[in-house]
């Protein structure tokens, strides 16, 4: 069991939405705090790297990208995006728009486009580090049901088009390669989609997603759609796991297959468009108080062709994937003293500031959390 020999780290210094890696390392924003942290893949340690200026948590910074030992750390509330050096751990600053709320980002030749929760792209431009903007709203003002775009954290790039679905909806805005934006159903008619995964391959739109309110997660759908649109199949699936929510905020489309990862439930789910099955349960070998969730693996990362990675943000542990052996290694990450310290830090300002505690406490119950790690 996890407890007084064992340090845990505080969902302030795990929380995040996006990984980004170099092959060896994997890179992150704990969006409630602010600190770019890194995970050694060969040495399992966690530890911080850098503090954003200027980041007063409350996600004010939300994601990042990694290119030619840089990172690039794009604003969520705040005003200025960052290119941190990982060679030398020298940054530079660069001024956008305010309140982008930018979440996700995705490259294209020399260009890096960064989208999020409101219909404005900021695109960057990697050799003379300009900045641009591109306003998905006003170009696309005339579609009827549909009076807002916002986004996620993925895209995909095809035929050197950038398609980028629209969260809750059937809806891919795609930005062709000379920046003009279009868009489609998949299907043949607007519709609610809820958490949807839509990922591309072999010339095919592959989603799994549920439909209808945000509390209707009890029946998963699992579809398959060609590049304009037209559904080719559809079949659906009971949930009947634990933790009957949020099934497939994590999914990797894999030859013919998903493969669901715990977010809110124990079970990595293994799935395709007729049956189902556990390829792997988590076990955090620990005793678990109410409303303590084992699996909160928000996102992951591809560390090489045939291997992804995911962190656990419920406690301070790292999974491996291999999708050619459909194997799973799960272990828990290593924290020096530095990071000790900083979540000691973490865990008063949780205390002091009443709006982070409300904040996290709606995505990870941190109250019950902080109840634990408090305890004898």
């Amino acid at each position: 069991m996890k407890g007084k020999g064992h340090y845990m780290i505080n969902q302030y210094l795990l929380s995040h939405k996006v990984e980004v890696t170099d092959g060896e390392r994997i890179w992150y924003v704990a969006e409630l705090s602010g600190f770019i942290m890194e995970v050694n893949l060969f040495s399992k340690e966690l530890k911080c790297i850098w503090k954003i200026p200027n980041s007063r948590g409350e996600c004010s910074y939300r994601t990042l990208f990694y290119c030619d030992h840089k990172l690039y750390v794009f604003p969520h509330f705040q005003e200025t995006m960052y290119v941190y050096d990982l060679y030398t751990a020298d940054f530079e600053k660069i001024a956008v728009k305010k309140s982008l709320e930018l979440m996700g980002c995705v490259k294209r030749g020399q260009f890096l486009y960064a989208f999020g929760s409101k219909s404005e792209i900021l695109k960057y431009n990697l050799k003379d580090g300009t900045v641009a903007y591109i306003d998905v709203q006003s170009e696309l003002s005339d579609l009827e049901n549909f009076t807002l775009y916002w986004f996620w954290t993925r895209a995909i790039v095809l035929d050197e088009c950038i398609c980028i679905p629209v969260s809750n909806s059937n809806i891919i805005v795609t930005l062709d390669p000379n920046d003009k934006i279009s868009c489609m159903y998949l299907g043949d008619k607007p519709e609610k989609w809820i958490l949807e995964n839509i990922q591309a391959s072999n010339g095919r739109y592959h989603v799994i997603c549920c439909k209808g309110n945000r509390n209707d997660v009890g029946t998963s759908y699992i579809a398959e759609y060609d590049l304009n649109g037209r559904l080719i199949l559809e079949s659906s699936v009971e949930e009947k796991y634990s933790y009957q929510i949020y099934p497939f905020v994590n999914a990797v489309w894999i030859g013919d297959k998903w493969i669901c990862l715990p977010y809110g439930r124990k079970e990595m789910i293994l799935r395709d468009k007729e049956h189902d099955e556990i390829l792997f349960e988590i076990d955090n070998g620990m005793e678990l108080l109410n409303n303590i969730i084992e699996g909160q693996f928000t996102c992951s990362v591809w560390v090489n062709d045939h291997t992804v990675c995911s962190i656990n943000q419920a406690t301070e542990s790292l999974i491996y994937i291999d999708l050619n052996a459909l194997a799973v290694n799960y272990t828990d990450l290593e924290a020096n003293e530095e990071l000790q310290r900083l979540h000691l830090a973490a865990y008063r300002d949780a205390i002091k500031f009443d709006k982070i505690i409300k904040e996290t406490n709606q995505l990870y119950n941190l109250k019950n959390y902080i109840d634990y790690i408090g305890s004898d």
